[in-house]
């Protein structure tokens, strides 16, 4: 697949947007009770942060497996609501949309990519999205000064392997004996110092340049950084950027550098939700101070029609609550179905952020 320079993948100039949903996480089989709600929010995008089909691996892996649940997908009466509203449909895939439970770049294909844009149903034939190597895309929505730039980070199509690959005899093992080993490696692999030497990278050399392409300049007043796994998250049992710590401190610095306006990070995969920072403020630092500390905010949303909380045993709960450093506040987790809003309002220069409950108003930089 050749390679491609930087650019927008989409440009919608017209769309002031003060609407946005998004969620991940969606078993096509199993009743979704929460599309009515996000078609009620009238969102005029939303945004796929993964998973939002899976694959039984039973089944195995094959393209036609993989067809047939993105088609049973658009089939749900909810979701065909939301198609039908004029809402602009955008994603990245994670591991289940890839066909694979926590999988890397040795499982990416060009059909499993291209299935993913035929999915999404607006990606033209000529599109440099169908010649990429990689689901990473950028898009603007409005003009400035009130544009919103949405940048998808492919985690999944270029990453290395973990610092602790299974034998193939057990990676090959069923849910869910499969999940618990997977989990139980990564937090051995924290435990014993091998992470903190691990020097894995997760986007490619690709991919880092049109990153930093994609923020270094950027007249947008607020940005969207879209990783479907989370970045900033102390929590070992589950995927995310902290089991690849050279690639996390890259992808930190980076927007330490360039300091994109606006900057959230919206995240999925572990099925519960969760609002994190980079640096937590603590109590007696003015507000001034906390805004400083806080640098990046982070919303996970996951888990629209299963979560942890209800498949594992008390297991998951247990590690939320034990691994809050960098959270919000303690209490800024939900372990209930979940869907994520965004509410602009340009006038008031400020941005509300709500899953299920969780809120916070974030200033959006017009200036």
């Amino acid at each position: 697949m050749k390679q491609m320079a930087a650019e927008l993948d989409g440009h919608y100039e017209n769309q002031t947007l003060t609407r946005v949903a998004f969620g991940s996480c969606n078993k096509q089989w199993r009743t979704n009770v929460l599309w009515d709600n996000i078609v009620g929010f009238h969102p005029q995008a939303y945004l796929w942060l993964g998973d939002a089909v899976y694959v039984k691996e039973k089944e195995g892996d094959n393209d036609a497996n993989l067809r047939r649940a993105y088609a049973r997908q658009l089939k749900n009466k909810g979701y065909q609501r939301l198609l039908s509203s004029g809402a602009i449909i955008e994603g990245v895939y994670d591991d289940h949309d890839m066909s694979t439970n926590d999988g890397h770049k040795v499982n990416y294909t060009p059909q499993r990519q291209s299935a993913y844009l035929d999915f999404l149903g607006h990606i033209s034939e000529d599109s440099p999205r169908r010649s990429r190597l990689g689901l990473f895309s950028a898009h603007v929505f409005g003009e400035p000064p009130r544009q919103v730039k949405v940048i998808f980070l492919d985690v999944r199509s270029l990453s290395d392997e973990p610092a602790i690959v299974l034998p193939e005899c057990v990676a090959n093992l069923l849910w869910p004996v499969k999940p618990y080993l997977l989990a139980l490696t990564r937090w051995a692999a924290v435990l014993l110092g091998i992470t903190g030497r691990f020097h894995g990278d997760m986007l490619g050399t690709e991919q880092w340049s049109w990153l930093e392409e994609q923020v270094a300049g950027s007249e947008a007043s607020f940005h969207v950084l879209v990783s479907t796994v989370q970045v900033l998250s102390v929590n070992p049992i589950a995927e995310g950027w902290g089991h690849y710590p050279a690639a996390q401190s890259r992808l930190l610095a980076l927007l330490r550098k360039h300091r994109p306006r606006g900057l959230v990070i919206l995240s999925g995969d572990v099925h519960f939700a969760e609002l994190l920072v980079t640096q937590p403020p603590s109590e007696g630092m003015r507000e001034e101070e906390k805004e400083e500390k806080k640098e990046a905010l982070e919303v996970t949303s996951s888990g629209m029609t299963h979560t942890c909380f209800a498949t594992t045993m008390g297991t998951c709960e247990m590690a939320v609550d034990r691994y809050d450093r960098h959270r919000l506040t303690p209490s800024s987790f939900f372990g209930g179905l979940n869907y994520g809003t965004i509410e602009l309002d340009w006038e008031q220069q400020e941005a509300w952020w709500s899953v299920m409950g969780l809120q916070v108003v974030v200033e959006t930089p017009l200036q």
